[in-house]
């Protein structure tokens, strides 16, 4: 499910039910400045790869960090990923995430302002 909050987004145990990337969380800032985005993600049944990457605009350009690897071969439980700040202009900061088996990932997301 997805929530929207007034500094923010967040996405709480939202499951990727495609093998495409999917949208977990996103916010458009009102105005440009410092985020923190903070991601939790759960591997069930089975081992499946996985990505999660963060897409968000700063004062060079458009930006795509990956957060998780692509691909990356994930075993059966529960992930935290290394928290990341970044500075955004006014454009949306998406948190996407990827499944190499539908179904089977659970991801929850939040970005605030910091």
């Amino acid at each position: 499910k997805r929530i929207s909050v007034s500094q923010g987004s967040l996405a709480s145990d939202l499951q990727l039910t495609a093998t495409t990337d999917t949208n977990v969380a996103t916010y458009t800032p009102p105005v440009a400045g410092n985020y923190l985005i903070l991601i939790y993600y759960r591997v069930t049944t089975a081992q499946t790869n996985f990505e999660v990457k963060i897409t968000y605009t700063d004062g060079t350009g458009a930006q795509t960090l990956q957060v998780v690897a692509a691909a990356t071969p994930t075993a059966v439980g529960s992930y935290s990923a290394t928290p990341v700040a970044i500075n955004s202009t006014a454009a949306a900061i998406t948190v996407v995430a990827k499944a190499g088996t539908a179904n089977q990932v659970y991801v929850s997301s939040s970005i605030t302002g910091v």
